[in-house]
Parts: structure tokens; C-alpha cells; sequence
């Protein structure tokens, strides 16, 4: 298996390689430096013109709203669709790796910022505006994260006991 592997990375192309070696660093690094550079955020200065920007209404409503009513609203229309027979949880998967899924879905910021553009036309509320979203979708990721790591774990543990299978053989 060793020598198939290692004659398997020989045949990649040296632009295949490069490639896949630098998928990591592009989405985890160049990608969010490049959004976060593209939406206009000033983020040295959040004290400008004698206005707390971090801890404004705007900001706190923004990052709240995303972080809880993304994961209030998936994980509650999922379960409606769920419990009226328009889906099915998926096998083996629990409520709790369901609200996981709810908090991550907090993450997109694309389409916050383009809405947030529009709606707002004062540069002070603009930039409150745009940093709630940054905030809102990385305590999504984050805490979505864990929680989804913590339930994924606990609903394998829970299958192994219940002898449920979660692959699709």
C-alpha cells in the first residue's frame, strides 16, 4: 500500500501538487484576508469621531441576530420539516447535531454585507453594520464549531451503544 501511495504522489503533475499543497493555506488564510479586505472594514480604528463602534446597537443586534436567529430558524425549520414528513433527519444524527448545523449556518457573511450595503447609507452604520457581521459569523464558526465537534462525538458514542450504522454501505 506504502509503495502504491508513494508511486501514486510521484505521477502528480508538479502543478498538481503545488496546488494541493497550498489548498489549505488559500482558504484558511488568503481567503478570509481577502473578504474581509474587499468588504471596507476599517478595523484599526473603532473609536473614531468619539463612537464606540465594537459594542454599538447596530453591531451587538447584527452579530446577535446572525449567531441566534440563524441557528433558531434552521434548527426550527428543520424540525417542522421533520416532524410534517417534507424530510428526514438524517440516520444516526441527534437534535443537538441538528442545532450544530443551525449555528454554523451563521457563517455566510457574502450575502449580510451585500444586504447590509443597501440598507445602510450612513458610513458610521455601514461600518457597525459590517463589523456585527464579522462578529456574528465568527462566533457562529467558532462556537458552532465545538458544538458540532461535542455532538457529532456524542451521537457516535450514542450509535456504537444503539448499534445504528451511520455509513452508507
Amino acid at each position: 500500500m506504502r509503495s502504491i501511495h508513494h508511486l501514486a504522489k510521484n505521477v502528480q503533475s508538479p502543478l498538481q501538487f503545488l496546488e494541493n499543497s497550498l489548498h489549505e493555506f488559500v482558504n484558511y488564510v488568503v481567503l478570509p484576508l481577502f473578504a474581509i479586505s474587499n468588504s471596507g472594514v476599517i478595523v484599526y480604528n473603532y473609536y473614531a469621531n468619539e463612537q464606540p463602534v465594537l459594542f454599538s446597537v447596530v453591531t451587538v443586534a447584527i452579530a446577535a441576530s446572525l449567531f441566534i436567529g440563524k441557528t433558531v430558524g434552521i434548527t426550527f425549520f428543520s424540525w417542522i420539516a421533520v416532524k410534517t414528513g417534507l424530510a428526514e433527519k438524517p440516520q444516526g444524527s441527534s437534535w443537538h447535531t441538528m442545532l450544530g448545523i443551525g449555528m454554523m449556518g451563521g457563517i455566510g457573511f457574502t450575502m449580510s454585507l451585500f444586504i447590509a450595503a443597501l440598507a445602510f447609507k450612513d458610513p458610521n452604520i455601514l461600518t457597525q453594520a459590517k463589523l456585527g457581521i464579522f462578529i456574528g459569523s465568527m462566533m457562529s464558526g467558532i462556537i458552532g464549531y465545538a458544538y458540532l465537534k461535542w455532538s457529532l462525538g456524542r451521537d457516535e458514542k450514542l450509535n456504537m451503544t444503539n448499534g445504528v450504522t451511520t455509513s452508507n454501505e
